[in-house]
């Protein structure tokens, strides 16, 4: 027979031992003496594990043994009596009632026994894989109630692969990553403490990327381990391929199709875990390259062009500036490493773009370079790469004149090499020695082109163009430049024919060279062509306008004074080293400069700035701004070697910005040739 009794655990035990003896007492006086055993206390609550607890009653000495949960009999008494029973708990013992048995029945309390447990944790699997089952060992494990895995994943008991005291295991959650775990424990005082060694949790690992570069839509092969983890591939630049689109997909091995927009860079494997995995080197794809062009200047609609480079393959149609899409179908050749097409009649000068057979778009790196015409045609000329039949070469005297020498032309392949011994010398010398004087009626001015050498900045040369008297005038160098002279005729008396044209020393040595000279009418020249023109009158559309920083006031439209056209830029800065004249691509894709070699523009000086300078910057990720000097006055063509600012093919800011000086400046014709 069991029965079951409810029992309040009294505390501290001297109150249990007053109260079960004023019991007895009464049922002594009142009663007669019960035969019955009965349980009236037990204690002291939160008792550990190896420590003694008494029970109080009544008959108690006829207690064989007391069972305690899950299933643990105790027969052996620390000391027994009728009163009393003082036992200790076993160390398998757990919370619940306690069952006393006697010879002719089992007594059960409603109330349980509860400890104060310490858990000891002495191993846990070192290094795992999410999914997989740790292994913890320890005591008193029985008493863990949950488990907290890093990023606050809690495993409750109920779920744990299996317990006992001795060992605990324990599936790792799939999106478990790499720390301490933590645990819970149950008992009087529970308890939360995390184990000294941290869990290592493992992670997909890249090998080797197989191939290391690879062609759009083509199969790539990613080797590794734990690749079976793996829940999405991530491409250059968040192009992504899930799992449930991979070819195949081991533990080793993911085979996939290589996205038609992926672009060179790293790839990403990402996990049910936060923690993604970065290859240590870049994915190339493979893209058409150019890496020449010929002719070097192309005439449209007269020239066929040819390009050279790898993998053009690829190409199914070119962007042509000026005219837009030339299918391949149009090409005249097209192979891997050439591609030869008739340059069509809209062609303009610009940066080449291609769309591959798979759709992806891109830059060839080369631009259509149409032949120069910024100076313009001479209505005579005398000299252009060599001298015309109009008139023949001369000797000159106490110098030394090259009339095709290829080390610096103006334009075209040569020019005239002048060196000087500093005895006022003759050279450049032009005659009609034998032939007609050349008729120069009609024309306005005497033009040629002058580049000084090194040392000659400043000096002057005595210029003759001779008719029946000498008439001479005199020019200043700019060492390191060419600058385009129109020298009007009235300053040389307006001969109607001439007969001889010879440059003289002014008492210096040195080495000047003479391009493209003529007769013809007075002409505003304007600057070389550019290929990508950011600024012409307004801001292209590649670009949007900046307010710039600091004082500085930018008028994009001012019409007071232009290079060429109808507007310029005014800036007036305010001496705070203000930017301004900010061109920049916010919102936009970055500008192509592939295939252009130099930062163009040109720059006036108003009142007062002569001599002052602006640091210039054209940049893509960083700055790198380059120092120019200032002429007032006068509007000069400036050019900057792209390689002074870094090694970069887009852009994505120009600004100018002043050194601490205020004034007004004008700029005009901005852009990369």
């Amino acid at each position: 027979m069991k029965k079951i009794l409810a029992i309040r655990t009294i505390l501290p035990f001297v109150l249990c031992a007053m109260v079960a003896s004023f019991i007895l007492t009464s049922c002594e006086e009142d009663e007669p003496i019960s035969e019955e055993t009965t349980v009236l206390s037990f204690g002291p609550a939160g008792v550990k594990h190896g420590e003694t607890i008494q029970v109080i009653g009544t008959n108690l000495d006829k207690v064989t043994s007391i069972l305690f949960k899950p299933d643990v009999e105790v027969t052996d008494f620390a000391n027994q009596s009728s009163g009393s029973i003082e036992v200790v708990v076993p160390q398998a013992a757990e919370p619940g009632v306690l069952v006393f048995k006697t010879p002719t029945e089992e007594i059960e309390t409603k109330t349980i026994l509860n400890f104060e447990v310490d858990v000891t944790i002495d191993g846990i699997t070192n290094s795992i894989k999410p999914g997989e089952t740790i292994t913890i060992t320890g005591d008193k494990l029985n008493w863990i109630e949950t488990i907290t895995f890093p990023s606050d994943l809690i495993v409750l008991g109920e779920n744990f692969v299996s317990q006992t005291g001795s060992e605990l295991q324990v599936e790792v959650p799939m999106s478990a990553q790499s720390g301490f775990i933590t645990f819970t424990s149950g008992g009087t005082e529970p308890a939360v403490f995390a184990f000294e060694t941290a869990l290592d949790v493992l992670t997909p690992q890249i090998s080797a990327l197989n191939p290391s570069s690879v062609r759009h839509e083509s199969v790539l092969t990613i080797e590794g381990q734990n690749l079976d983890l793996v829940t999405e591939v991530e491409f250059y630049e968040g192009v992504t391929v899930a799992m449930a689109d991979f070819n195949s997909h081991t533990a080793t091995a993911i085979t996939l199709t290589v996205p038609a927009t992926v672009e060179t860079g790293k790839i990403i494997l990402k996990q049910l875990s936060p923690v993604d995995v970065e290859s240590t080197e870049d994915l190339v794809i493979v893209l058409p390259v150019g890496t020449s062009i010929t002719p070097s200047e192309q005439r449209p609609g007269v020239d066929e062009v040819t390009i050279m480079g790898t993998d053009l393959d690829l190409v199914a149609s070119l962007e042509i500036p000026g005219h837009g899409t030339l299918l391949a179908a149009d090409f005249n050749a097209h192979t891997a490493n050439q591609i030869v097409f008739d340059l069509p009649e809209m062609a303009s000068i610009g940066v080449i773009n291609y769309v591959t057979i798979h759709g992806y778009s891109g830059s060839l790196g080369l631009a259509i370079s149409i032949p120069s015409t910024g100076l313009g045609d001479l209505l005579i000329p005398v000299y252009l790469d060599a001298v015309d039949p109009l008139m023949s070469e001369g000797g000159g005297w106490n110098t030394t004149t090259d009339f095709t020498n290829t080390e610096n032309p103006r334009e075209g392949t040569s020019s005239m090499k002048v060196t000087y011994d500093g005895s006022y010398g003759g050279g450049g010398q032009l005659g009609t020695w034998g032939k007609d004087p050349v008729e120069i009626s009609g024309t306005e001015v005497f033009a040629f082109s002058l580049y000084g050498g090194s040392g000659t900045d400043g000096q002057q040369l005595n210029i003759n163009v001779r008719s029946d008297v000498d008439n001479f005038i005199l020019v200043t160098i700019e060492e390191g430049e060419w600058v385009d002279f129109q020298i009007p005729l009235s300053d040389l008396g307006n001969p109607t024919s001439i007969t001889e044209i010879w440059f003289q020393d002014q008492g210096w040595a040195g080495t000047v060279y003479i391009d493209r000279m003529g007769f013809d009418l007075q002409r505003e020249l304007g600057p070389d062509p550019l290929t990508i023109i950011g600024y012409d009158d307004a801001v292209t559309s590649i670009f949007g306008e900046g307010g710039g920083w600091g004082g500085s006031v930018t008028d994009f439209s001012n019409t007071e004074t232009t290079r060429e056209g109808d507007n310029a830029i005014k800036v007036t800065f305010a001496a705070d080293f203000g930017g301004a004249a900010q061109l920049g691509t916010w919102g936009k894709d970055n500008v192509s400069i592939a295939g252009t070699t130099v930062f163009a523009f040109s720059l006036y000086g108003g009142a007062g700035t002569d001599g002052q300078q602006l640091n210039v910057n054209v940049k893509l990720d960083t700055d790198n701004p380059q120092l120019v000097t200032i002429t007032e006055g006068e509007w000069v063509d400036i050019e900057i070697p792209l390689s002074d600012f870094g090694s970069f093919t887009e852009v994505t800011e120009i600004w100018f910005q002043d050194q601490g000086w205020s004034g007004d400046i004008y700029i005009d014709y901005i852009g990369f040739r």
